[in-house]
Parts: structure tokens; sequence; C-alpha cells
């Protein structure tokens, strides 16, 4: 039993031999390559794509502040939250959802924009186009964030938060947010999901496992072809040491085999091999 245990060790364990080492320095100088220019990328194409839904969010923000300032302006001038009062801008477009944030105001935000807003200690909310109720955790999370002045067309972009929120209506998806003060008192909030730039970079990074596992197997493939065949004239001088040592030499005159063909002097293996031609001549004359 002893025996059959130490007979798998040793089956088991890497391969010693100078091709095995040279493939496996190969592979590994590849893989680790190919994971810096993933990761490159991969970090390269999440800040492009992050950068890109900020710029979006900022505009979103400004058209999302002008139609929740009107919609909450008419509701407190004696509109109710499903007409927007007597201002005729604030009703709902005829054949679309009855929630009073689908007006002309708010054209410029696409499906899916998060609308929230906290306005004398009540949270309405919106996911364009249909009315959400935030969560208590939802909202704990919202008025956790030191609301941000109202940006203008000269002030500097609106700090942006990432969080997810937990309520159903919501999807429990992440939104990257900004949070604006209005100076009359209410807390504005927008937010952009970002489920479109996880499932991106989800993409992005099985394409580049994909691509880059091709890559190291087909390396792989072609090294241990490269390499057995840059050893070649290595294994003959092994093969013509071999058939040296097997000979008598103490009987006296011997055939010593022929020397090696490899002697390029330019290469590490030509010179052995004129190294070992010359000591092959030299235990030759000696004998005799």
């Amino acid at each position: 039993m002893q025996a059959r245990v130490t007979r798998s060790r040793r089956r088991w364990r890497p391969a010693r031999s100078l091709s095995g080492r040279l493939i496996a320095g190969l592979v590994a100088l590849l893989a680790l390559g190919c994971a810096t220019v993933g990761l490159v990328t991969y970090l390269a194409i999440q800040r492009a794509l992050m950068n890109e839904l900020d710029n979006q969010l900022q505009a979103a923000t400004g058209v999302a502040n002008s139609c929740l300032d009107h919609w909450l302006e008419a509701d407190g001038n004696g509109g109710d939250n499903s007409n927007g009062g007597d201002n005729n801008a604030a009703q709902p477009a005829q054949g679309t959802s009855t929630s009073p944030l689908i007006t002309p105001y708010c054209e410029g935000l696409g499906t899916g924009t998060l609308l929230a807003y906290l306005d004398h200690g009540q949270w309405g909310g919106y996911v364009v186009p249909d009315k959400i109720t935030l969560s208590a955790a939802d909202q704990a999370t919202l008025e956790a964030i030191t609301p941000s002045h109202m940006p203008g067309p000269n002030s500097p972009p609106a700090p942006t938060y990432t969080e997810k929120l937990t309520s159903a209506d919501s999807g429990g998806e992440a939104y990257l947010i900004t949070v604006a003060a209005d100076p009359s008192g209410a807390t504005y909030v927008t937010g952009l999901s970002l489920n479109g730039v996880h499932d991106l970079l989800k993409d992005v990074a099985l394409a580049e496992i994909g691509v880059f596992g091709g890559a190291l197997v087909l390396a792989g493939v072609l090294g241990t072809i490269w390499v057995r065949l840059s050893l070649r004239p290595l294994r003959r001088v092994a093969v013509t040491a071999s058939r040296v040592a097997e000979l008598p030499l103490e009987s006296g005159e011997v055939a010593m085999p022929r020397g090696v063909p490899d002697t390029d002097p330019g290469t590490e293996t030509g010179q052995l091999g004129l190294a070992f031609n010359r000591m092959l001549g030299r235990v030759e004359t000696a004998l005799r």
C-alpha cells in the first residue's frame, strides 16, 4: 500500500524537465500579460461607462428637478396627485400612465429613471413611468445623504452616490443618484440604474476570459511544439552521450559513435555540440 502511495505521489509531481519548465514559464508569462491587459481594459471600460452615466445623470437631474418643482407647485396650488390641479401643463399626456410626472416637462427623462422627493416629511417616488413606494430602509438610506445645492447652469456637477434600493417596486436595483435641496425645503432625488453598466461589464469580463483562455491554450500547444523543436539538438547530445556511456571503454579500442550534427556556434546547443564532438575526439585519441 505504501509503495502505491509513493508511486501516486511521484506521478503527480510537476515536470522537472527543461522543456516542461520552459513551457510552464511561457504560459505563466502569457497568463500574467493577459491578466494585466484584461484588468486594464476592464477598468478603462468601467471608467468610461461610469463617466457617461454620470453625464447622463447630471442632465437628467436638471430636468427632474424642474419637473418636480412644477408638479409640487401645482399640487400645492390646489391640485392633486393625479392631474396636477388647474395647471394644464402638469396634466398627464393622453394615453400615457396616470402618473403626473409624465408631462412635457419630463420628456427628457428616459424610462427607468428614478425620481423621489421628500416634501413636508412625506416621501414620494417614481421609476418612470410608474409610481413606486419607497421602503423604510430606502427612505432611511436617502435621508442619510446630505443634500447638495440645487445645480444651476454654471454650478459644478452635483455629487453622485451609488445606492441600492430594496423596495420591490424598484426591483432591488442599484442606482447612481444625486440628492439636491430645493429652496422650498423639499429634497429631490434623481437616479439612473446601474444594471446596464453591470451587464455590459459582465459581458466584457466573460469575453476576456474566453479570448484569453483560448489564447493560453493555443500558446501552450504551439509553445510545446516550438520548445521541443528548439531542444531537439540537446536531445541528440543526450542520446549520443548515453551511447558513449554504454561502451566498454576499458577493453581498449572501441568504435566511437559519430558526433552530433548540430554544431552552430551561434546557438547554445550548437556550442554544446561542438564541445561534445571535441570531447569525443579526445576520448577516441586517448583510447588509440
